[in-house]
């Protein structure tokens, strides 16, 4: 799971169809991790930096031991996985609807980095797994 420390990028469905674009503070990758929808836990959507991005990475074994510790942020992750397919299932919504959704989002992600730092930290800069 990915979440935008700095940066905009852009998501795109397989047909180059935009679906949204993410800035500070939104996160990408819990869908697949969270294994909801009905593609099971593989990748729903692209998603190319717009220029320079920094991202914290959450590997899914330190996600899911956090989810443990908060499991209602489990179900807020698996609501918001699930509005997230839902609209983007549906035709490019406007802009207001958009910053509207951003706004919940960084909200989400506040929280949800909250919960998490409490158990564990990630870098966006990569690096090999210690073991």
């Amino acid at each position: 799971m990915f979440i935008v420390k700095q940066g905009m990028l852009q998501v795109t469905a397989d047909d180059g169809r935009a679906l949204a674009t993410l800035s500070d503070g939104s996160y990408f990758g819990e869908i697949s991790l969270l294994n909801v929808g009905k593609n099971g836990n593989r990748r729903t959507a692209n998603v190319r930096s717009v220029g320079y991005s920094d991202l914290f990475c959450l590997r899914k074994e330190d996600l899911l031991h956090a989810l443990n510790d908060y499991p209602e942020m489990r179900e807020v992750l698996k609501e918001a996985a699930r509005k997230k397919l839902a609209r983007d299932a549906k035709p490019q919504q406007s802009e207001e609807n958009q910053e509207t959704e951003r706004k919940i989002s960084f909200t989400n992600s506040v929280e949800l980095a909250d919960t998490l730092g409490k158990t564990s930290r990630g870098s966006g800069k990569t690096r090999p797994d210690s073991g």
